[in-house]
């Protein structure tokens, strides 16, 4: 079952993470949208100032599909579909910063704060 269930998710996962990183890579090259600098001032204030990344979604969903299926105790499909959007929004995003942004751009942007964070975190607090 283990292994079936690999054979099943891992090319699910790699296509959603193409698929993802093209939506990525259409709107960062495209339409010249930058997350740092685009939504900074509607999503800083919200997250204090730090940065979340798609792959940060990804990990919930994995851990939670796991979950699921090693103790048996919820809907199966659901825990497999969950793991497959887990594993491709984190590969989606080391890819975006690591294999397409750094190559072409010079730079990684996997930053962990706002360029700004201290004006967001004090507009939040006062």
């Amino acid at each position: 079952m283990l292994a079936l269930t690999f054979t099943y998710i891992l090319p699910w996962a790699i296509a959603l993470a193409l698929l993802f990183e093209a939506v990525t890579v259409l709107f960062r090259f495209g339409f010249k949208v930058q997350a740092t600098r685009d939504t900074a001032r509607y999503v800083a204030r919200w997250t204090r100032g730090f940065r979340i990344h798609h792959g940060y979604w990804g990990v919930p969903l994995l851990v939670l599909g796991v979950a699921v299926l090693a103790t048996s105790i919820g809907p199966m499909q659901a825990a497999v579909w969950s793991m497959i959007l887990g594993l491709a929004l984190i590969k989606s995003d080391l890819m975006h910063h690591f294999l397409v942004l750094w190559p072409i751009t010079g730079s990684h942007d996997f930053d962990l704060v706002y360029p700004e964070r201290e004006r967001y975190r004090r507009r939040r607090s006062g």
